[in-house]
């Protein structure tokens, strides 16, 4: 056998070794700095995250609005639990006051608050489990949900299905009484 051939498959068999990697991120208890943000309300599944995206960015080119931080989408409900209807939700992204935006964007605080955040590549399956993770852990540390969840999109949307480590989860929490 060649050297090179027996430097591959020991470089094969070396990998093969390790053992598989599941995503398991570590959840952090974190306070958030208050932060004025625009954004555009919307109605609809939770998968349509994408399209919602593509109208916030659009109407924000439209009024010369930029972004001073990762868009993010703001979610009154578990994206793990099944939504009867259209459910109210909204995208936005940070940004530098003071600002006036027109219809149909609008301009927010996010106040300081106390969140428990985990990151985790943007595949679906990976989310759910990120999810999963996070609302274990706050059962078993004795949290509750305290405010909508956040989704911090670290990367684009066109790049969450190749890229890891893309979204930061933020679920505002308390202890339960």
């Amino acid at each position: 056998m060649r050297p090179n051939n027996l430097l591959i498959i020991s470089l094969f068999l070396f990998i093969i070794s390790i053992p598989s990697l599941s995503f398991a991120s570590e959840i952090v208890i974190k306070n958030t700095e208050p932060f004025v943000y625009v954004s555009i309300s919307y109605s609809g599944d939770y998968s349509e995250v994408p399209q919602a995206i593509n109208m916030l960015m659009y109407n924000a080119r439209q009024q010369n609005i930029l972004p001073t931080g990762p868009t993010f989408g703001i979610f009154p409900f578990s994206p793990l639990k099944e939504q009867k209807g259209a459910s109210q939700w909204e995208i936005g992204f940070p940004v530098t006051p003071p600002i006036n935006p027109q219809a149909p964007l609008q301009v927010k605080q996010w106040p300081e608050r106390k969140v428990a955040s985990i990151s985790c590549p943007g595949t679906p399956g990976k989310k759910r489990e990120a999810y999963t993770s996070l609302f274990n852990w706050l059962e078993a540390n004795n949290f509750q949900q305290d405010g909508p969840i956040i989704e911090r999109y670290l990367s684009l949307p066109s790049e969450m299905s190749s890229s890891t480590g893309n979204i930061e989860i933020w679920v505002p929490i308390k202890k339960k009484e």
